[in-house]
């Protein structure tokens, strides 16, 4: 599949193992698929709406850019052609500094320094001259990625090129294509990066969800006339089935959308159990079913969750229709004796007993304001809150959905072996949303009129949309076309990007904690049960000054540097005290000998720039706090006021820093809503 939607050189990037970016996404030819746009759905209601809708903001934005720029913005844009950009790597360096490695390049023609001029003059105070190799115009600036890093950006000819620092900014050749946007998510690269930025039990926390997704996904995006069409091949295990297509006629005849799925439960939950039912990890296609699990044990069921998904086998379906107050939502599941017996605990949950062979059965949720019947027929249970529905349901009647438009455009489009069959009335379900839009809180006559102008004219313009899916030797592909799209690969790569500069970044600022308890408190404590220190002699062991632990030797660190008598590492200033005579501190000299062989507090603070104050006494608690401004702390700021040595820590002040590599227990989940 891969081969036939992807160019030879892309693909051969995508596949050498341990060279493809993390995220790479790439449009071959930006003036193409803006012609594209202007002769669909899009276009034309932008054109409709040129004074009072969509297109009159659109114009006003484009036009407020052009001015903040200096340049024409839509010309630069009818200028461009391809533009690849990537995330490279996300890590830290065996120095511990963080890498968010990420390139961007642009063929713009005659465009091109223009718009890095403007983009000079818009950034000036943040913008310094840079020196790229055969570049005659570059410069850098804060990237707001990682604190400490820049971004570089440099002019080639026609090619306007972005990247970090560490990255090469030379351009590179970007594949031709018929795809308006191409999108590769390495999703190998991105689990190793996260593993090695959060060790120990963090990493435990997300693996699953990370390892839930076992190659390259490829997302392909290209404009319609009737709006967009996506191609997404999804790695992971094939937990689909061909779906039973005669479900599809009996959906409801005035179905707005619907949907059915050909589903393999053992297989599904081999596949995402684990995921769907641990804490959830914030990375795309994380939840956690958990409550639903505990509340289902609490409240008797006759079966677990696992069981009650192992079980289904089949095609289940859904399917919106209109309603009063609210569109009314369908949902039919295959029938197998699992399900049946948690069919009968939900009917014991409202006061019923036993289960009719055929017929409606009366179903009420807490807090849903409307009432559900329960159907059984011979293959499968429907929920619906369409009383006319519950009667005729078991007669297993098509009902006529199989030849509205939607419906004949999903099948036609489907093939045979699809695992899954969508359909959207669109220009029906706009006219509901038109109907809705009246109750959102808009006091603006205008906003409102646009609004509804636009929705009208998309109504108008928009025909019916479809998706499908199917397994393949990899994992799925599915594909789908409609006015919007999903959208969902956008936000996945932004979620992506985000989500590791916020772990780079948080493993960089809590590196002088990872020191302090990985290398630095074990040579302490190792310095004083070898009673490297010993100066009255009773056998007893003391604890070091700075000096004597940096002689001592300390794992994993070379060339230290000291600087009056404190350790000097990566920005960092480490100040070991210990007691003296009289309840005082000193750091240069060694201490009292009795006291020393007991306590002693560490501090850790930012010597350039700016970072957490880290803390830590003979207890091996490490506690973190912002500085307050007076440069390096008191041998007693951990303690709370008046507190000597080994006092009680200032709570208020201090909070504690977590162990990544502890063994963490998790708590029992909260239990969801009741029924």
């Amino acid at each position: 599949m891969l081969r036939r939607h992807f160019a030879l050189p892309l693909l051969a990037a995508a596949l050498a193992a341990g060279e493809a970016p993390i995220v790479t996404i790439v449009a071959p030819d930006v003036a193409r698929s803006l012609d594209r746009i202007e002769h669909g759905v899009w276009g034309r209601v932008a054109a409709a709406t040129a004074r009072d809708g969509l297109g009159a903001y659109a114009a006003t934005a484009a036009r407020m850019a052009s001015e903040g720029l200096g340049i024409d913005l839509l010309a630069t844009l009818r200028a461009t052609r391809a533009v690849d950009t990537s995330l490279d790597e996300v890590g830290l360096d065996g120095a511990g500094a963080a890498i968010v490695d990420f390139r961007g390049q642009a063929r713009m023609g005659a465009t091109a320094r223009p718009l890095a001029d403007a983009l000079a003059r818009a950034l000036d105070a943040r913008i310094r001259p840079a020196t790229v190799a055969g570049s005659p115009a570059a410069w850098s600036l804060p990237t707001g990625v990682v604190d400490g890093t820049r971004t570089v950006m440099a002019v080639f000819g026609d090619q306007l090129v972005a990247g970090g620092e560490r990255s090469r900014l030379d351009p590179r050749p970007v594949q031709a294509g018929d795809d308006d946007l191409i999108l590769v998510f390495n999703q190998p690269r991105l689990a190793d990066g996260w593993r090695r930025i959060m060790p120990g039990a963090e990493w435990a926390g997300q693996r699953s969800s990370m390892e839930s997704l076992l190659g390259m996904l490829v997302w392909r995006l290209k404009a319609v006339p009737e709006g967009i069409e996506e191609t997404i091949g999804w790695p992971g295990a094939r937990t689909g089935l061909p779906v039973d297509r005669s479900l599809i006629a009996r959906m409801p005849a005035d179905a707005l959308m619907a949907w059915c799925a050909g589903t393999d439960g053992a297989a599904l939950w081999t596949a995402w159990g684990e995921a769907l039912t641990g804490e959830p990890s914030g990375m795309p296609g994380s939840g956690s079913l958990a409550g639903i699990e505990a509340l289902m044990r609490r409240r008797g069921a006759p079966c677990t969750l696992e069981e009650a998904v192992a079980s289904l086998r089949g095609t289940w379906g859904l399917a919106v229709s209109p309603g009063v107050p609210f569109p009314e939502v369908e949902l039919m599941l295959p029938r197998n004796p699992t399900l049946d017996r948690l069919a009968v605990w939900l009917g014991s949950l409202n006061g019923a007993t036993g289960v009719p062979a055929e017929g409606p059965w009366p179903l009420a949720i807490d807090r849903l304001p409307m009432s559900f019947q329960l159907v059984a027929d011979r293959t499968h249970w429907l929920i619906t809150a369409d009383p006319m529905r519950a009667e005729a349901w078991p007669r297993g009647e098509a009902t006529g959905f199989a030849t509205r438009p939607a419906a004949v455009a999903a099948l036609a489009q489907a093939p045979a072996e699809a695992t899954g069959v969508g359909c959207s009335d669109t220009p029906e379900v706009l006219k509901v949303l038109t109907a809705y839009s009246r109750l959102l809180p808009i006091r603006d006559r205008r906003a409102r009129t646009a609004i509804d102008r636009t929705v009208a004219e998309v109504a108008r313009a928009a025909t019916t949309g479809w998706i499908w899916t199917r397994s393949t030797a990899t994992g799925a592909e599915i594909r789908l076309r409609g006015v919007v799209g999903s959208g969902m690969m956008v936000p996945l790569a932004w979620q992506v990007v985000q989500g590791s500069a916020e772990a780079v970044a948080t493993a960089k600022a809590e590196r002088p904690a990872a020191f302090l308890r990985r290398q630095v408190l074990p040579a302490v404590e190792r310095a004083r049960t070898a009673k490297a220190v010993d100066r009255d002699g009773d056998g007893n062991g003391e604890y070091p000054t700075m000096a004597q632990l940096v002689a001592a030797g300390i794992p994993g660190l070379e060339a230290p540097v000291l600087r009056d008598g404190d350790l000097i590492r990566d920005g960092y200033r480490y100040r070991l005290h210990l007691p003296a005579a009289g309840g005082a501190a000193v750091h240069r000299e060694p201490g009292d000998g009795d006291a020393s062989e007991r306590t002693f507090v560490l501090y850790a603070w930012p010597d350039t720039g700016e970072g957490l104050l880290f803390a830590v006494d003979a207890r091996g608690v490490i506690h973190a706090t912002t500085p307050d401004g007076n440069g390096e702390p008191a041998w007693n700021s951990l303690y709370r006021r008046d507190a000597g040595w080994g006092g009680a820590v200032d709570v208020r002040r201090w909070r504690t820093v977590r162990d990544p590599d502890a063994v963490v227990v998790p708590p029992e989940p909260k239990a969801q809503e009741e029924f």
